[in-house]
């Protein structure tokens, strides 16, 4: 689980391609056992992979899901209190 510290919004058109890619990049802390203190990340996330089409703004809890290939999947905002 996530807590996010910052968004930002990205639109570019990669030189390979017809289509523009839309997106944020999500700012992030977190708590791991192997960590003293918060670990940070950030992280790419195009609007079709958040769930429910929810997006997330600072101060909420996510939880992020990856594929098999370590890219993320979905993005689910998690309702507040959990």
């Amino acid at each position: 689980m996530y807590k996010v510290i910052g968004v930002r919004a990205w639109s570019f058109q990669p030189k390979d391609a017809t289509q523009k890619i839309e997106g944020l990049t999500l700012y992030c802390v977190f708590q791991d056992e192997k960590i003293r203190g918060f670990g940070c990340e950030s992280l790419f996330v195009t609007y079709p992979k958040f769930v429910n089409q929810v997006i997330p703004n600072p101060d909420d809890q996510i939880r992020v899901s990856y594929n098999k290939y370590g890219k993320v999947e979905s993005v689910e905002v998690l309702p507040s209190g959990k």
